[in-house]
């Protein structure tokens, strides 16, 4: 947990320059903005990009200063952007000047954040609001959104009649919990492993059974637990898991040596990071076939024709 708690804050911090771009577009077009997030670092980070044109409020915010803050957002046409805290500013606000609310990252609660969202919501609103979430892809974000989005479904058919409560309060932990309770057993008794991608498959489907049956209050009761989009959406979250903790996948190319007649190097890439079995790269490490590589792969280009190939695996050393 004290793991995904980091990989969260430092994911929370890469997003923010997305989050400013999308904000200064929106201040663009003469709207104003809330920002919500987790975490500090990404809050005093756009605040030092926006300066006078935003107001922070976090936990640290006094209580006598907050209403001051709000007033000055809601009135001075000058400040265009309220960034909070989720938990500090997701509750007993009323920012209706604002016609976007940008989450730069994913609480794990998902009724924190539709308390948020509705922070726009109050009464006195009179114009159209835009909800942005911010989601970084093949990262945790994946599984907290489908949570997310299974639990939204679920709310959904409760107010539309559909289904009975169930249970709704819990957070993406909750979910995560369940997951890995219900895929470990399967892994240790599993000859094949982790890289058996169809054990994988079936692993997921069975986990992703138990949490259809978690979240529902019966079959015979729910409408929503039998509606194949729900399930769906909770097969995506156990796969988007997946995904994330295996880690990037590692390819391989071969490229024929110059100077040494059959002779020939493999250069791998693990994500961003290159190596090549020359002695170049082992003397100094680097080398052209590395930076070639490396260079094509980081411009989203295609890598020249004289490497070739080799296939892709998923990275054993990144399975946790």
């Amino acid at each position: 947990m004290a793991l995904l708690t980091r990989a969260r804050e430092r994911l929370a911090g890469a997003k923010v320059a997305a989050t400013s771009d999308f904000v200064s577009g929106a201040i663009a077009q003469g709207e104003k903005v809330i920002v919500f997030s987790c975490f500090q670092e990404p809050l005093d980070a756009l605040a030092a990009e926006f300066g006078t044109a935003a107001v922070l409020l976090t936990g640290r915010t006094p209580a006598n200063k907050r209403q001051g803050l709000v007033d000055r957002f809601q009135e001075d046409a000058n400040v265009r952007v309220f960034l909070a805290n989720i938990i500090a500013g997701g509750v007993g606000l009323n920012l209706t000047a604002a016609s976007q609310v940008v989450f730069n990252d994913l609480d794990w609660v998902p009724a924190t954040h539709w308390q948020a969202e509705d922070r726009a919501y109050r009464i006195g609103q009179t114009r159209t609001v835009n909800v942005t979430y911010m989601v970084g892809t093949s990262t945790v974000d994946d599984f907290v959104q489908a949570v997310l989005e299974a639990k939204g479904a679920l709310v959904s058919a409760v107010v539309d009649g559909e289904a009975l409560a169930g249970d709704l309060s819990g957070s993406v932990l909750d979910e995560l919990q369940r997951a890995l309770h219900a895929i470990s057993p399967g892994l240790a008794d599993t000859p094949a492993g982790i890289g058996d991608d169809g054990e994988i498959q079936r692993l997921l489907r069975e986990a992703s059974d138990q949490l259809r049956v978690a979240h529902g209050s019966g079959a015979e009761k729910s409408a929503a637990a039998r509606r194949p989009e729900d399930i769906d959406a909770l097969r995506r979250a156990l796969e988007a898991l997946a995904r994330a903790l295996s880690g990037p996948a590692v390819t391989s190319y071969r490229i024929a040596s110059t100077s040494h007649p059959g002779v020939a190097y493999v250069i791998t890439a693990d994500g961003t990071d290159v190596t090549c079995s020359c002695p170049g790269f082992d003397y100094r490490g680097q080398c052209r076939h590395a930076r070639d590589v490396k260079t094509a792969l980081t411009s989203g280009k295609a890598v020249p024709p004289a490497y070739a190939r080799e296939g892709a695996e998923s990275n054993p050393g990144r399975r946790r």
